[in-house]
């Protein structure tokens, strides 16, 4: 069963339910002439939720273990989706690591915490039902801004040190292996402002974003 509305402005939706009762019926096809310019350039129409539970999207915070990711509760979710149905969303995902990273004594990543994946796999399957195309950011400037603290994931050893820097890479691989073709993800982006990373030098940035370049 496809749905098809086609409205006065020449857009159009198709939405096809798995099951006619379902509440929400996923939107397959979303066709909008207009995001074509004059010069017959393609333009994303979109939103940036940079600050949606900032830090603590995916695993389980550093400071107490909680878990407020995007799997805790599947109708916030859902509800905040919905508003975006068939945009693009460029949502912050590990942020400066206040959550989801599991480090040694000596400040070595270890590993994610529990519930990074279940969180991503929630994101993406809400994406889906929904025809949300996902711009995920991986990381934010506040990882080496100078600004430490328990709720503030002051780390910028890990794009100095490259013993860190590789262990991360190493550790993000199967992430990216699992996730990073998803066909709801319209691209990724490594950084949000780089620039104001200021406690890293441009060469390490480099070396640091072009670790996850290759790696995507």
């Amino acid at each position: 069963l496809n749905v098809k509305k086609d409205h006065p402005n020449g857009n159009g939706e198709t939405c096809t339910p798995a099951n006619p009762s379902d509440p929400v019926w996923p939107l397959v096809e979303k066709i909008e002439p207009n995001k074509i310019d004059a010069a017959g350039d393609y333009f994303i129409k979109g939103v940036n939720l940079p600050w949606v539970n900032y830090g603590y999207s995916l695993g389980l915070s550093a400071k107490d273990g909680s878990h407020l990711g995007f799997s805790r509760s599947l109708t916030q979710l859902y509800d905040k989706m919905d508003k975006r149905k068939g945009d693009v969303v460029r949502i912050f995902l590990f942020t400066d690591f206040r959550a989801g990273m599991q480090f040694d004594a000596s400040g070595m990543p270890i590993g994610f915490t529990d519930k990074v994946y279940e969180d991503m796999q929630a994101l993406l399957d809400s994406a889906r039902a929904l025809g949300v195309k996902l711009i995920p950011v991986l990381f934010d400037f506040t990882i080496a801004d100078g600004q430490s603290g328990v709720d503030l994931g002051e780390h910028p050893d890990l794009i100095s040190d490259p013993a860190k820097r590789q262990a991360l890479v190493n550790i993000f691989s199967n992430f990216i292996t699992t996730f990073g073709n998803d066909p709801s993800i319209y691209a990724w982006d490594l950084m949000n402002e780089p620039e104001v990373a200021s406690t890293a030098s441009i060469t390490n940035l480099k070396t640091f974003l072009g670790a996850f370049r290759d790696l995507i």
